[in-house]
């Protein structure tokens, strides 16, 4: 490890954590999902655990979500240095930039890192630069690993299935590990071309997330569409749609022939475009989403690549809009109630004759229930087999 002060301070010991028996690979998982937000100083405090309160698991996903920030800063980076018109330009660009970055990582941070780190980082970057004079089949190859990277933090999930639905051990797993193989290879391509025109790596992996999301839930098929008899609490039906801006670029990407000859599943365009659907559940940019269509097809993007240099993450407004019926409508107490994931008859409900099965179980809308966005929704479904109207009550999640 890097030799950064004299003082006893915690080291990160990857190889001992990684083989440790208490690292659960599901839980592992379930942790890195909790730690999405955290800063990399949160990260690297979880990691090296000087308090000693952690699992194994947590101190893994911890540092797994760390590497991956890292590794998207640096690809920034790379952007940066390969626009100069020489490459000893780049390379003098990005050793100013990597010695910035490393300069700033904290004490703790350093303490995650290898003494080659820099020497490691001068050497990729240097294989990116050759690859950029000299195109290679091996391209494909090194752009695969950056997706590896940046997705699985450096260990390729296998491929689940999501055709069985949400069973409790699909429920532990990370989005990406559904992407198909063929996801994963336009997805890499899609690094290829972000790091040849200066787009922010963010882009492709909020839509990563959006086709991994649509991939867990068997292609959408065990999603409900959230606008067929949802209502809040005082029984006004409640309906998402997109925002002004996001369905004009919707009405654009639809009517495009690109659509035809795209490499972007057409299942999945159709899924995230339905306002029932997609407005809610979505994290990525439909700007960029047509701006793939399009290049994937061989066409002009109606947005340029400039476009898309600094990813911002939307609020709750500008991801979607929400609206309330004037009109109150009354409904008798729920058969079923559902909170964090786990879904009771209730007694009203077994006085009904209503039975949880495998049909019923696929309705789950595709929202999700925070407590600072509503306290509860009502949905109205029409149970598949019997045809019986069953009211169900999704209660907002623990923070």
């Amino acid at each position: 490890m890097h030799n950064i002060t004299n003082q006893q301070l915690p080291k990160w010991n990857g190889l001992d954590a990684k083989g440790s028996e208490k690292a659960d690979k599901d839980k592992i998982n379930a942790a890195k999902w909790e730690f999405t937000h955290l800063s990399k100083p949160q990260l690297e405090t979880i990691a090296l655990d000087p308090s000693h309160t952690f699992s194994e698991p947590e101190k893994i996903a911890a540092f797994e979500r760390r590497h991956s920030i890292d590794q998207s800063e640096l690809a920034d980076y790379k952007r940066t240095a390969l626009q100069a018109s020489h490459g000893k330009d780049a390379i003098h660009i990005f050793d100013k930039a990597l010695q910035a970055h490393f300069s700033g990582i904290s004490t703790l941070g350093k303490g995650m890192l290898t003494d080659e780190y820099q020497s490691q980082v001068k050497a990729q970057f240097s294989q990116t630069l050759n690859g950029k004079s000299n195109p290679s089949s091996s391209q494909s190859d090194h752009y695969y690993s950056v997706m590896v990277e940046h997705l699985f933090g450096g260990s390729e999930a296998p491929i689940r299935s999501g055709k069985d639905g949400m069973t409790i051990e699909n429920a532990t797993k990370c989005d990406f590990d559904f992407l198909t193989s063929g996801d994963r290879k336009l997805i890499a391509s899609m690094y290829q071309y972000a790091e040849a025109n200066n787009i922010d790596v963010k882009f492709i992996q909020s839509f990563a997330m959006d086709l991994g999301d649509y991939r867990q839930h068997g292609n959408g098929q065990i999603l409900g569409d959230c606008n067929e008899g949802t209502y809040d609490m005082q029984g006004h039906k409640v309906t998402y749609s997109f925002t002004e801006k996001d369905q004009a670029t919707i009405d654009s990407l639809l009517e495009s022939n690109a659509l035809a000859s795209s490499g972007i599943d057409r299942g999945f365009i159709s899924h995230i475009t339905t306002p029932g659907k997609g407005a809610l559940g979505h994290l990525g940019s439909f700007q960029f989403l047509q701006h793939m269509v399009e290049v994937t097809a061989g066409e002009e993007p109606t947005v340029p690549a400039d476009e898309f240099r600094h990813f911002k993450p939307k609020t709750k407004e500008e991801r979607f809009v929400r609206t309330l019926s004037e009109e109150v409508y009354p409904f008798p107490e729920p058969d079923v109630v559902c909170k964090n994931g786990h879904c009771e008859v209730t007694e009203v409900g077994k006085k009904n004759g209503i039975k949880l099965d495998s049909a019923m179980s696929a309705t789950t809308p595709d929202f999700d229930l925070k407590a600072d966005l509503v306290e509860s929704l009502f949905q109205r479904i029409i149970d598949p087999q019997t045809q019986k109207q069953v009211w169900f009550e999704w209660l907002a999640k623990d923070k």
